[in-house]
């Protein structure tokens, strides 16, 4: 277990952030990583609740979905393969060792180019996510909860000076096996790479008059 430091709430401008949110995919450039960026990103992605009929908890019971990633030259963290630990607020190491390679090798279309990229990060569910009790709404509950974590970690890089490119083009049996997730009952359900980028050199217009 690697604990993260402590790091208070970031404020940020929403609307700001929007209008600076980035997709990079050639862009990404390899830069040092530290640990209060880390866990600063994974602190604000995971402080939220919401209501809802799951239960009588009211907002309070702990969202389907969690986070895994793998890790290069990020300050105190050894690369490998993590997952994070909420609750603690910690890393939890699954596997020593640089996985870029093998992550590059498992898009299905290479348009990011992952050894530039040091923190890759993916959304975890369960496999069978409420499927017994509520069917096909069980699915579509996970989707969204993934979908929330997934806009909160955009939202989180861009406000730390980094940008994330949402990919589902990836191999999924590859990511569970790195991270021990069949004995399990999980699978990854999408990956993120996140990290420093190069400015794009474009025109920018505005819709607003």
């Amino acid at each position: 277990m690697i604990l993260l430091p402590f790091t208070e709430r970031k404020s940020y401008d929403l609307a700001a952030i929007c209008r600076e949110r980035h997709f990079p995919d050639i862009d990404f450039v390899m830069g040092k990583v530290s640990d209060t960026q880390l866990s600063s990103l994974l602190k604000e992605t995971c402080s939220f609740s919401y209501e809802n009929d799951l239960d009588d908890t009211m907002g309070n019971v702990e969202t389907g979905v969690s986070l895994y990633g793998s890790f290069y030259n990020v300050d105190g963290v050894p690369n490998g393969a993590y997952s994070y630990d909420n609750n603690v607020h910690g890393l939890r190491k699954i596997t020593q060792g640089d996985y870029r390679g093998l992550l590059q090798l498992g898009l299905t279309m290479p348009n990011v180019n992952l050894y530039q990229v040091p923190l890759c990060i993916h959304i975890v569910g369960d496999k069978n996510h409420f499927t017994e009790k509520l069917g096909y709404r069980g699915y579509r509950i996970q989707q969204m909860e993934a979908g929330i974590l997934l806009q909160r970690i955009l939202l989180v890089s861009c406000a730390l000076g980094m940008g994330g490119h949402p990919l589902l083009g990836f191999d999924a049996n590859q990511c569970d096996q790195l991270y021990r997730l069949d004995s399990k009952g999980k699978t990854s359900l999408i990956q993120i790479p996140v990290g420093p980028y190069r400015p794009r050199a474009w025109l920018k217009g505005s819709l607003h008059s």
